[in-house]
């Protein structure tokens, strides 16, 4: 049992625009017995308004998210209408650095538009 609850750590990456992704992503993975790392915060403009609280908090929060996919397993790329920006390619980029699985959101409703989250398990 302690195998199986280690293999099923997830983090959530994506843009903070795409909140209700990130919610419902959360939701079906959790259903399914996954440890979910989420964001901090969902406000995309404070993070790209230019201020120095923004954009240290961003640098923060940044490095914070690297260490949930650090003690993860699995990423999974929240990426609505195939947007990757800068800060998720490079968390893409550290999880395959650190031989983590990545899967994308497009690619699982690709394949299974009914149930996404079916890879990661039954509920």
């Amino acid at each position: 049992m302690a195998q199986e609850v280690e293999d099923k750590i997830i983090t959530l990456c994506g843009s903070v625009r795409f909140r209700e992704a990130f919610e419902k992503s959360n939701y079906e993975l959790s259903k399914r017995g996954w440890l979910v790392f989420t964001v901090s915060n969902y406000d995309h403009e404070f993070f790209h308004a230019g201020s120095d609280e923004g954009d240290y908090l961003k640098r923060k929060f940044d490095a914070l998210h690297k260490r949930r996919i650090w003690n993860s397993t699995t990423i999974l790329v929240l990426d609505v209408n195939k947007y990757i920006g800068v800060s998720t390619a490079s968390e893409i980029e550290f999880a395959r650095e650190n031989n983590k699985r990545v899967y994308y959101l497009s690619d699982l409703l690709a394949q299974n538009e009914e149930n996404p989250y079916g890879v990661f398990g039954d509920i």
